[in-house]
Parts: structure tokens; sequence; C-alpha cells
């Protein structure tokens, strides 16, 4: 059970599986709500279609709406957690009725610096892209045979208008992967990798936000033992 949402995160995911030499039945959703661009809609059209996949819809906006209006919800960001919990209750539902697992589209770059929703569209199943950049995916791609759009779309959760990954970031993840790479990969330190990168401001606002939001990335912890 995939959830496509027009850009290259899940196109790569959704691919991988299609592709895959394991026959692994796919089912492939779109799950809009009211501020879904139309435009990310046709994407993922496209690429379903280019697997040979149906893609099935399944509207959000009831579920949503009926939350907002009972919490009396409005800001953007809350707004957009209850829409990508919703969507991921929808793939869970549909994984009970057709006996399948949700699939996973976080790479490792959103998975750093906690740009997810927990039990939204950081939930699932299992996970393959969580081990890579969202700038080695977009190296990935080309091997893939995923179409160029996809490469060069603007990241975007699609979760109020104007809402693009980037801007509420405050940083590209071209800039991110370069600080996440030597501190993930290589285990540099803070001074190491300002020396490397060169600016000491944004390695201190990318892994200031990676420490901030860690929690996301691991098991919730448990009290201790009554015993």
């Amino acid at each position: 059970m995939l959830g496509l949402s027009g850009g290259l995160d899940s196109a790569t995911m959704a691919t991988l599986i299609a592709t895959s030499e394991v026959d692994i039945p796919l089912r492939l959703y779109w799950l809009p709500y009211h501020t879904s661009e139309p435009e990310n809609f046709e994407d993922a059209k496209m690429l379903a279609a280019h697997l040979e996949c149906e893609l099935q819809i399944i509207d959000i906006a009831d579920v949503v709406d009926a939350a907002r209006k009972i919490w009396l919800v409005n800001d953007n960001v809350r707004v957009g957690n209850l829409a990508a919990r919703a969507r991921m209750m929808a793939l869970f539902d549909a994984s009970a009725e057709h006996g399948g697992v949700v699939v996973g589209t976080s790479n490792l770059s959103e998975v750093c610096l906690g740009y997810g929703t927990l039990h939204g569209d950081m939930a699932c199943a299992f996970n393959p892209l969580g081990r890579l950049f969202k700038t080695e995916l977009r190296q990935v791609g080309p091997e893939l045979g995923i179409p160029e759009k996809f490469l060069k779309k603007v990241p975007t959760a699609d979760l109020w208008k104007g809402q693009t990954d980037e801007l509420e970031l405050g940083f590209s993840y071209e800039d991110a992967d370069k600080v996440l790479y030597l501190y993930v990969r290589v285990g540099l330190n803070r001074k190491q990798i300002a020396e490397e990168v060169g600016d000491r401001a944004l390695v201190d606002k990318v892994l200031d936000r990676t420490e901030k939001y860690k929690f996301k990335s691991q098991i919730a912890p448990v009290g201790p033992s009554p015993v």
C-alpha cells in the first residue's frame, strides 16, 4: 500500500516496487485534501500509468474537516498534521482490507531533520528509502527511469497553499545534505563540519534541528521496570 503525492520520494518507492524482479502486488493511492494541487494529481496519475498500475482515490477531506470542526483547528501546521495522519489512517485501513503492508517514503534527510508527522507520513510497516538522502534520490532517479519532471519538482508535502519543504526548513536539501552527510556518514563534529562546509550558521541551523527532532526517529522510551 503506497500513497502517491506526485513528488519524487513516493515516485521512487513506487518505481522500485513496480520494477522489482520479485512479483509484489502494488496498490497506489491518491489521498487528496482541499489544498491538494491538481498538478500533483496529474503527476501521480502519470506515474501510475507509466508503471502500469491503477491509482485509487481516497478523499480525506471529510475526515479532516470533521476533526477541525470538533477541535477548532485552523492554523496550517495543525491542519497539515491532521491531513498527514488521516492519509495514513486511510492507507492502514486499506492494508487491513486487502491484507497488505504500508510502505513508507521518508528519505534520510527528512528523518534526520524530523521533517515529518509522527503517526502520519512517518508511519509505515517498512521504509526502504530511509537510508538515502534527498540528493541521493535525485541521483538514483534517472537510473530507475523516473520521469524527469519528478527530479526537478519543488519538494512539498502539499499540506497548504504555497507550502514547500525548503521554505519551511529555511535551507535547501542540497545544503542540508552537505552537513548531514558529514555528520551521519563521516561522523564529524560541528566544528569539523563547519570547516569543511565553510558556513557555521548553516551547520548550526541544520544540526540544531536534527538534535531537536531526534526523538521522531527513535523508539518511544519505556519507563523503568516496577520490579
